[in-house]
């Protein structure tokens, strides 16, 4: 399906803003791979959970975790 308009204007200001035209990046470790700084434990679990669109708190590009939400995880045992 397609982005909300609200996500995508967001994905828009922040790929131009950004210095290397990067708007989304992986959380590893509880860690952003774009500036390397680790997040609230809280917005991992929110990440995990799979609800809504999160941002890093210090760079604030559009973060995302590779594993699968829980919801899913728990769908497909």
């Amino acid at each position: 399906g397609a982005l909300p308009k609200n996500v995508l204007a967001l994905y828009d200001r922040l790929r131009l803003k950004s210095r290397n035209g990067i708007a989304v990046t992986e959380v590893k470790n509880g860690v952003c791979l774009s500036c390397r700084m680790t997040l609230r434990p809280q917005v991992v679990m929110e990440l995990r959970t799979g609800d809504g669109i999160e941002q890093c708190e210090n760079c604030r590009t559009i973060v995302y975790v590779e594993e699968l939400p829980q919801n899913v995880a728990e769908e497909m045992s």
